[in-house]
């Protein structure tokens, strides 16, 4: 009895030392590094625009002219936006790789004072990054704006807001400057 316990222990010691391998050569596969990552520098956005705009957004906000990535590692990248005049918008984020080519990003925060008015007005956006290429990506961000402070009721009705919250989809394509 003794001596089939040994042999069955030292069977099951090789199944799963096998076992083991198999399952360290399924984990090195699984680990490739990403297949893309996009130029660090300033990109020139080349199309943009807003859909699915509930709250008129269109004319609302200002176009973003370029975009810039730092940070570029194996994973991720750090994005931020800029509009004419190279004035910033809203925060730098983080988008960090989730499925082939694609990256999911940190939220997105801007909040614009309305100058001569008490009313502040809050995008939160949720991008996503496309890259096609290492100079060429398209991105999306599907966004919440609201307004806080006693004149918010002032800029709505489609001058320029249509209400308060409201949602948009903001969509741009970018190339790299070199």
């Amino acid at each position: 009895m003794f001596r089939a316990l040994k042999v069955l222990m030292a069977a099951g010691v090789m199944s799963l030392t096998a076992c083991d391998t198999d399952t360290k050569d399924e984990v090195d596969d699984t680990d490739a590094q990403v297949s893309l990552q996009p130029e660090a520098g300033d990109w020139t956005v080349v199309t943009e625009g807003w859909n699915n705009d509930n709250c008129n957004a269109e004319e609302a906000f200002t176009d973003v002219v370029m975009i810039t990535f730092s940070n570029v590692d194996e994973s991720s990248f750090a994005v931020t936006l800029f509009e004419d005049g190279d004035v910033r918008v809203g925060n730098s984020f983080t988008c960090s790789h989730t499925e082939d080519d694609v990256f999911a990003c940190e939220d997105f925060l801007n909040d614009v004072e309305i100058q001569g008015m008490d009313a502040t007005v809050s995008i939160v956006g949720i991008p996503t990054v496309t890259l096609n290429s290492e100079t060429d990506m398209a991105g999306q961000a599907d966004a919440t704006i609201d307004c806080t402070g006693a004149a918010c009721s002032q800029l709505t009705g489609g001058m320029p807001f249509t209400g308060f919250p409201c949602t948009a989809t903001y969509n741009w394509t970018a190339v790299f400057d070199g």
